[in-house]
């Protein structure tokens, strides 16, 4: 097919959300499928270009006619092409090893940057004329970066973001060398308020930093279960460190440095870059007010005009915000309701384009966002497949899975129209006959469209064929069948000429769903072919089965009745030749060619499972053939795609053959030479490659379908040879439609006449409706024999009943077996059949679940039991419910035997190395702390206590203690520490086997005393049957916890399903049953001893008393057959003694009863006693296990402290290893800075003497002045003033300055007013126009020459020349030497980070070094022995020391003597003042009574002497004194009465308080119920009164206002009275206090 010619790009149309770049004023360009389209502002397709390499990935353009964009090859290329002429301008490869992320052009369009991804991430800035590279730097530490950018007025500045990071990268400059330096900002994070400003974060290079502050990573000490974390103790904590910050999805940059960035939660911050300052300049978590549209919405596209910034996202929002003030404001906003992906400006900032995610492109104005307009409608939707129109030239149809059709108009690359269809599609074909399309729907219907009419494209006609979707539309050749297939087995054969209505001709079922579908033909037959994928189930080899068969044409106008096996229309399979053959070849794609002047059908086919074509010759049609399966080999296999699979599609004159895959490319050959092939890359195959193609009915252009929803069309570039083929083609094409024309003009103007379908697609399939026709026809046409037949069945059921029923009442040797009334035995068989498979299905599925559930439990009893050596059990005891474990234990693995071994050894050479160093030194501490044996350890046991102590464990009381433990001060090494966690682990295993053993005993025990238990019971329960007891016995048992076994041992009690027994199994059942029957009745024979022992011994061997006890004496026979009157004397004796005998059996049975009683209780007193006394065992063994388990627990508490300990010394090693790397790093990255800090002084060197030139020379002009002109000696100072002059101005004119006349003020271009070269030039020019000003004859002076001045204003023009070099250099030199001071500041910084790190290792040594040798130790120690102030939860011994026990106990022994001696002196003290005190309370008791005497010789005296008095001086006892006494004993008496009475009386009182008290409170809640009602009647009265206030008469108002009047009036005048009243009282009480005596007590002496 090379020889044809090859395949160019003629356009590529649809949009799916890429990048959109301006490469003219009016032109935009963006990526589709393997090109790059381009399309002015008025929606016009105006170019397409092809990618010169492999599918395209990012594009980016600039304005002046220039545009780059990279492939996806490996390693992937970069192009850059100008634009019109589509010339490669250079090619860039080496500039990505696997992927670039981004690519920008500069704003002069001299520069671009491109970003490389992985594996190398660099950061490159490339000459756009020469494609070579200015400068690189490696961005490896931000992996996340996907976006770059160039500053627009200075493309020295490069911004590169990613969601979490943000660089600012600047180029700098040192005698045409370049290098990139950056500064990272720290990003802000997301509860940053708006309006917040902060510092930026200039990071280092190769680094990446959170926080601003300069923090050193300094180690800190190690406080072992201090700081609650393994890793990460050494160095500072970063506050920010885990704190929310932004994620960036946009940037944009701002005239003045100021760079914008969007977020995906909708923040916008900004970066001054010359200040380093971050502002939040909106965040929506903190807006404060209503302005909904500023807050809501995502900001995924930032762009930049003169009127502010416009933000838009995934709501579809557009929005511009005006930021001249410090709080942003939403000047504007406009819902687009589709999500925004891309935003760019034009050229001028005009119009701004935005991409959306539905591809569409839209054009808004930047005054007004309402004046928009699309560019672009596609869609994105997936194109189900195309056809061309008629089968011509001129028009494509498409549609989507959405349901939406396209007609396109291949010269022009637009959209003619378009209709929705409103249906989910999944086929469509375009009709040779006519100017209709046919579409296959999700739910099984095929639509017919009418395309005639672009404007207005309609739907003709609808019918549901298929249960489901149909996946395939087929038209034949000449355009007479439309051919439809689905996943129901089904094929329709349909009419396809609007004529006929599209009537359905017929249908055809095939073994399975159809995958795929071809048709061809000729004028008298057309040719149907189509494969099934065989199913799972089926077990033939054969993956794909071949169906094919014919259809003559002239069925289109009637089919013949006999070409139907049924009334529904089913094709017989004679009748149209269905043949079927089976393909060793899994097919994905399929086409079938047929030639006139060929033999037979060809079929090509794309294999699923391999990269190949195949090619088959299908056989002709044998009448006599037998009705089998043939198996169909490949004629040949050819080279395919690059991935399995894919689409065939044969060329309308049946001559070429078009392959598609989903690696994008389309190959196209010759039917006749397969081997050779053209290729192109139409589409990407990163989104899905190629989904159909199609040739034009000329075979001039090629179509092709992304699955991106891309549309392509490609025309035939022919060579000389492929000139005669292409005609070829198109006389092939020509004579076909001259065939149709006829045909085509009738069926258009029919289908023009039929009325647009407004109804939807049936319910009903149409062959549902067919079998529902047939069914009706045929109950009408046999109506009466239908009804014969069912009256004859129906008593034919009614004899077989009877018969049924007579047979069931014969004898059994005489009945007839069920299943001989069955009357259709093949439907019994077919049923048999049937549920024999459905059996076998059934039980291969429960095999497969038990095989599931065998092999789980398989799993589970090798990891949890058969992996076990000793499996976990459990004692319980028999009264108080108390369980005890023992220990579970794993097998030792093979390697932690062999370690474990291993480590054993070693310490025996250990210890034997230094039982020989003792013997040689002979000076060996027997302990390292130098503790004695002597001294006391935790327990006051003797022995082994202090060991105890310093092993820190009681694993030695447990069985846990070794001989070859390491010493806890010894352990230094992490050789040691592993060693040592390995012997722990093995004491802990001693420990857990030590208590098994006991453990075990106690379970033996524990099934001994069970089983004399259950002896006992047996006795138990025989005395309780003699005692006709009905009590229960105590009967204990071990169950799966002592013998865990015994849950892998199923009972057959546990099966609660029946078990399924097979007939082999049921017969050997059967067998040993009559076996064992046989045994069991020879064993019943004539036996003699058993005979012997009956007759002679009852059947016993010895007597059982207890059983002849307990039996009846038999009567004698007179007792119940004769009166006792007749009784003879004989008879009278027998009775007698029977009496006597019946009731001696009496008291022997009493005292039997009474024995066994004894028996009883001491039976169940011994089980009680043992029980008691196994619990108490048991209970002594959970004390045991507890103490175990404290042990257990204390030796693992030490391997996690080793294991702590050697993590932080892994963690130690680690970071001394990255310590290490970076300081190699450090000194590398100073190498280098030194290498070009020298290189750099060695050119500003160079450059300074250039200038110190320049300056000697321009120095050198000035002297020689005078010295040439000397010849005009009267004029030389006048021609020296000349000589000097300069033009007025020439600093300014010199300065690059903006050309204010270019810049429009009504422009929106931000960066319209920026230096350029152009300014430059122009100040030049003006320089140069006021020098030949200068030059001119009206400035030479009077008196000189003309000869002079010439050569004066050469010598001026030299000295300006010279000047301006000299400036030029200047200031060449000035950006050199800051350069240059740069570059020794970052050598600097350099040097300080490698001391900065140097000391940090250092520090990190010695950390080292002091953890390595301050060790932890564990001790066991009594809690009176622990004297450290406990915390809250443990106690701190950082700041603690260990002495030893005799230390403490000489001081305590000391602190004692000295207490003793310190008491002595107290009670010494105590007892001297106690006779202080003593003394001091007589004194005070002596002045005491001094004092009562004074006070009653002081009464004596003042005592006034009545006659009263002297009399009662002068008696003595007289009667009087008496009768007062009396008298007071009668008042004290009637006064205790009356208090009694009263105290009654209050009683009284209080308890009628209560009542009334109780009696107000139910009142005052009855009231407060009521309060509530009246409160609602309140409100509702107010409710009512603010109701008719509303609108108040006359009349009541005044009234209300005399109310108010006079209320008013009394409650002043009531409050007048009550100050009277205050008053009064106070004056009334002041009164009468002054009427109060005042008595006035004076001492008397």
């Amino acid at each position: 097919m090379d020889a044809v010619g090859t395949l160019e790009i003629a356009w590529s149309t649809g949009y799916r959300g890429d990048p959109i770049a301006f490469v003219a004023p009016n032109a935009l360009c963006f990526s589709c499928a393997n090109s790059i389209s381009f399309y002015d502002l008025e929606a016009k397709p105006l170019h397409t270009h092809e990618s010169l390499g492999k599918a395209i990935g990012h594009v980016a353009a600039h304005s002046r006619g220039i545009f780059a964009y990279t492939d996806r090859s490996l390693p992937p290329r970069l192009f850059v092409v100008s634009y019109p002429d589509f010339a490669l301008q250079s090619e860039l490869k080496g500039a990505a090893e696997l992927e670039f992320r981004a690519i920008a052009f500069s704003a002069n369009g001299k520069y671009f940057v491109s970003l490389a991804g992985v594996p190398d991430f660099k950061l490159c800035v490339w000459e756009t004329a020469t494609g070579n590279l200015v400068c690189k730097s490696d961005v490896t530490s931000w992996p996340s970066v996907n976006r770059v950018s160039v500053y627009q007025t200075n493309w020295k500045q490069i911004c590169t973001t990613g969601p979490d990071c943000c660089l600012i990268w600047s180029v700098e400059e040192c005698g045409g060398q370049f290098m990139l330096t950056h500064a990272n900002v720290a990003l802000p994070g997301i509860d940053m308020p708006s309006g917040t400003k902060r510092a930026v974060v200039v990071v280092a290079a190769g680094t990446k930093e959170k926080s601003k502050s300069k923090k050193t990573n300094s180690v800190k000490p190690y406080y072992p279960f201090g700081l609650g974390s393994i890793v990460g103790n050494f160095g500072d904590f970063d506050d920010d460190a885990n704190r929310a910050i932004v994620r960036v999805t946009d940037h944009c940059w701002a005239p003045g440095g100021i760079l914008y960035c969007a977020c995906e939660g909708g923040q916008i911050f900004s970066i001054d870059v010359d200040s380093m300052e971050v502002v939040m300049v909106h965040n929506p978590e903190s807006v404060v007010g209503d302005d909904f549209r500023l807050s809501s919405g995502s900001t995924d596209c930032l762009a930049l005009n003169k009127r502010g910034v416009f933000v838009s996202g995934k709501e579809g929002l557009v929005k511009c915000l005006g930021l001249s003030n410090d709080t942003p404001s939403v000047l504007e906003s406009i819902d687009i309701e589709q999500a925004v992906v891309s935003m760019v400006w034009s050229p001028d900032f005009s119009r701004l384009i935005a991409g959306t995610s539905q591809g569409s492109l839209l054009c808004f104005s930047s005054s007004r966002l309402k004046d928009n307009r699309p560019i672009l409608e596609h869609r994105t939707d997936a194109l189900i497949g195309l056809d061309i129109l008629r089968k011509g030239d001129e028009h494509c149809v498409t549609c989507r899975q959405n349901g939406l059709l396209q007609l396109w108009t291949l010269s022009l690359c637009s959209e003619a129209g378009f209709i929705d269809l409103n249906s989910p599609c999944r086929s469509i074909a375009s009709s040779p006959s006519s100017a209709s399309c046919a579409v296959g729907t999700a739910d099984g219907n095929v639509i017919i469209v009418d395309a005639q009419t672009p404007d207005d494209i309609r739907v003709v006609d609808r019918s549901r064929l298929h249960q489901n979707e149909v996946t395939h539309l087929k038209f034949d050749p000449t355009g007479s069948f439309l051919v439809t297939a689905g996943r129901d087995r089904r094929i329709f054969i349909c009419s396809a000429r609007p004529t006929q209505r599209f009537e359905v001709l017929g249908y055809l079922t095939v073994d399975d769903s159809v995958s795929n579908l071809a048709v061809t033909g000729s004028k008298d037959v057309t040719y149907v072919c189509v494969t099934v994928d065989r199913s799972l189930a089926d077990t033939t080899p054969f993956p794909t089965r071949l169906f094919t068969f014919e259809i003559e044409t002239h069925w289109r106008e009637s089919v013949p009745s006999s070409a139907y096996s049924d009334s529904t229309c089913l094709f017989s399979s004679p009748a149209v030749k269905l043949r079927s053959f089976d393909l060793d070849v899994p097919v994905s794609g399929f086409d079938v060619g047929y030639l006139p002047d060929d033999d037979g059908l060809e079929l090509f086919a794309l294999s699923k499972k391999s990269k190949k074509l195949y090619k088959y010759k299908l056989p002709e049609f044998a009448e006599n053939a037998k009705d089998e399966v043939d198996l169909l080999s490949p004629q040949s296999q050819h080279q395919g795609h690059l991935f399995r699979g894919g689409n065939v599609f044969i060329s309308p004159h049946g001559r070429w053959l078009a392959t598609c895959s989903s690696d994008g490319s389309i190959l196209t050959r010759l039917t006749a030479s397969l081997d050779r092939s053209v290729s192109v890359l139409a589409h990407d195959y990163s989104t899905g490659g190629a989904a159909a193609l199609c040739f034009t009915g000329d075979c001039q252009k090629v179509l092709s379908a992304g699955a991106d929803g891309s549309l392509s069309c490609f025309t035939w570039k022919f060579s000389g040879q492929g000139k005669a083929k292409g005609s070829k083609a198109v006389d092939a094409f020509r004579s076909r439609s001259a065939a149709l024309k006829k045909v085509v003009k009738r069926e258009d103007e029919c289908l023009a006449g039929m009325k647009p379908l407004e109804r939807k697609g049936d319910e009903t399939t149409w062959l549902d409706q067919k079998i529902a026709e047939a069914h009706r026809l045929e109950d009408e046409k046999y109506s009466e024999l239908k009804a014969d037949i069912r009256k004859n069945i129906a008593t034919l059921r009614e004899n077989v009943l009877k018969k049924i029923q007579l047979n069931s009442e014969v004898p059994e040797m005489e009945r007839l077996e069920r299943q001989e009334f069955n009357l259709d035995t093949e439907e019994q068989q077919r049923l048999m059949a049937v549920s024999s498979k459905q059996i076998e299905e059934v039980r291969e599925e429960i095999e497969l679940e038990n095989m599931r559930k065998l092999y789980v439990t398989e799993m589970l009893k090798k990891e949890c039991w058969d992996s076990m050596e000793i499996t976990g059990k459990t004692i319980t005891g028999f009264g108080n419910n108390l369980e005890v474990r023992n220990y579970p234990i794993r097998k030792r693995l093979p390697n932690e035997v062999e370690e474990l071994d291993f480590i054993l050894t070693q310490r025996r050479i250990e210890i034997a190395e230094l039982d020989a160093q003792a013997d040689i030194c002979k000076a060996m501490p027997k302990h390292p702390l130098g503790f004695d044996d002597d001294d006391e350890g935790v327990d006051e046991g003797p022995g082994d206590a202090n060991s105890l102590a310093l092993h820190g464990s009681r694993g030695p009381e447990f069985g846990g203690g070794d001989d070859f433990f390491y010493s806890q001060t010894e352990i230094m090494t992490a050789e040691r520490k592993r060693n040592q966690i390995v012997l722990l682990k093995n004491c802990i295993s001693k420990i857990k086997r030590n208590y098994n053993k006991d453990f075990d005993d106690l379970l033996q025990q524990k099934e001994a005393e069970v089983a004399r238990i259950q002896e006992k019971n047996v006795r138990i329960k025989k005395i309780m049957k003699n005692l006709q007891l009905n009590e229960t016995t105590f009967n204990p048992q071990t169950g799966a916890n002592e013998h865990p076994e015994l849950d892998l041992t199923v009972k057959d009690d546990e099966v609660t399903v029946e078990k399924y027994v097979s007939e082999e199994e049921q017969k050997r059942i059967e067998e040993e049953n009559r076996l064992a029957e046989e045994r069991r009745i020879a064993e019943m024979g004539d036996n003699a001893r058993e005979r012997a022992l009956d007759m002679m011994m009852g059947g016993r061997l010895e007597v059982k008393t207890e059983e002849d006890i307990f039996k009846d004496l038999p009567k004698p026979e007179f007792v119940t057959t004769k009166p006792t009157e007749t009784w003879t004397e004989d008879e009278q004796k027998i009775a007698k003694e029977y009496e006597k005998k019946q009731a001696a059996l009496l008291e022997e049975r009493e005292k039997h009863r009474l024995a066994l009683e004894a028996e009883l209780k001491k039976l169940q007193t011994s089980i009680t006693e043992a029980c008691a006394a196994f619990d108490l065992k048991v209970l002594k063994l959970h004390h045991l296990r507890i103490k175990a388990e404290a042990a257990v627990y204390q030796e693992e508490l030490k391997i996690l402290r080793l294991t702590w300990s050697l993590l932080i010394e892994e963690e130690l090693a680690e970071k001394e290893e990255l310590l290490q790397l970076k300081l190699e790093e450090k000194k590398t990255r100073k190498m280098r800075t030194g290498s070009l800090l020298s290189e750099f002084r060695k050119q500003v060197e160079t450059v300074k003497e250039n200038y110190e030139a320049l300056v000697q020379d321009d120095k050198a002009l000035d002297r020689s002045f005078k010295k040439d002109f000397s010849d005009c000696e009267p004029y030389v100072d006048v021609l020296y003033k000349c000589f000097k002059r300069r033009p007025r101005g020439q600093h300014k004119i010199s300065a690059i300055e903006p050309d204010s006349s270019d810049v429009d003020p009504s422009s929106y271009n931000p960066y319209s007013v920026r230096p350029s070269s152009a300014a430059a030039a122009r100040g030049a020019h003006a320089l140069a126009a006021a020098l030949d000003e200068l030059d001119g004859e009206s400035y030479r002076p009077d008196g000189v020459e003309t000869t002079a001045w010439q050569r004066l204003v050469v010598a001026r023009r030299l000295k300006v020349e010279k000047e301006q070099q000299v400036k030029s250099v200047a200031l060449q030199l000035a950006e050199m030497n800051s350069f240059l001071q740069k570059r020794l500041k970052e050598d600097g910084d350099v040097q300080q980070e490698i001391e900065k790190t140097f000391r940090e290792l250092n520090k990190l040594r010695e950390e080292r070094i002091r953890v390595s040798q301050n060790l932890e130790m564990q001790l066991l120690l009594k809690q009176g022995q622990v004297e450290v102030n406990p915390g809250n939860f443990i106690p701190d011994f950082r700041d603690s020391v260990l002495v030893h026990r005799s230390v403490i106990e000489d001081l305590n022994a000391t602190i004692k003597t000295l207490g003793d001696g310190k008491i002595a002196a107290m009670n010494e003290s105590k007892d001297f003042r106690k006779n202080i005190a003593l003394l001091e309370w007589e004194h005070k008791k002596l002045n005491m009574e001094a004092e009562d005497l004074r006070d009653k010789a002081r009464r004596i005296q003042l005592l006034k002497v009545t006659k009263e008095l002297q009399a009662a001086l002068l008696e003595e006892d007289t009667a009087s004194h008496q009768q007062n006494i009396s008298t007071l004993e009668e008042t004290i008496a009637l006064t205790e009465e009356a208090h009694n009475r009263r105290r009654a009386d209050h009683k009284r009182r209080v308890a009628k308080l209560r009542r009334r008290i109780h009696e107000k409170a139910n009142e005052n809640a009855r009231v407060d119920d009521e309060l509530e009602g009246l409160a609602v009647d309140v409100a509702e009265r107010q409710n009512v009164e603010r109701a008719q206030s509303q609108y108040p008469s006359d009349g009541g108002m005044e009234k209300k206002m005399r109310d108010i009047r006079a209320r008013r009036r009394l409650v002043e005048t009531a409050k007048s009275q009550a100050q009277e009243v205050a008053v009064l009282r106070a004056e009334a009480q002041r009164l009468r206090m002054r009427a109060f005596p005042t008595l006035i007590h004076g001492e008397q002496y």
